[in-house]
């Protein structure tokens, strides 16, 4: 079982994105949070920290870019997807650089959001179409 972890400022996406992933036997969502700061709050009451965790950039307070510093410095070993709107190289560039390793568009389908997220797991480094071209 992968433990997962949701940063998503959006209410409605991040609800759907918990629900439809926890709901997944393969993976259990342990933390879901608005922003950085929220989720980097809420870690230490957790029993068990995630494996994966799948983040929006343009959050309030700290984007995803500058939230994966701190993400990885708390939770070493965690794998961050970026999940974003926007498919520009020099995004999808400094996500990478910053310690991403994988890159999705927010509209990509839920069942193929899930087999990217297990491609994680297995060691692979997502990207959506778009962004291979950016």
């Amino acid at each position: 079982m992968i433990t997962l972890g949701i940063i998503e400022d959006q209410p409605t996406i991040r609800e759907a994105l918990a629900g439809y992933l926890g709901a997944q036997p393969e993976f259990v969502c342990v933390i879901s949070a608005a922003s950085v700061e929220d989720f980097l709050a809420k870690l230490p009451e957790l029993a068990q920290p995630p494996a994966l965790v799948l983040s929006d950039i343009g959050l309030p307070g700290m984007s995803g870019i500058e939230g994966l510093a701190h993400l990885r410095r708390v939770l070493p070993m965690v794998e961050v997807v970026m999940l974003s709107v926007y498919t520009d190289a020099e995004r999808v560039f400094e996500s990478l650089r910053a310690g991403a390793v994988g890159y999705l568009e927010k509209d990509t389908p839920l069942p193929m959001l899930k087999e990217h997220l297990l491609q994680v797991a297995a060691g692979g480094s997502p990207m959506s179409p778009s962004t291979q071209s950016a």
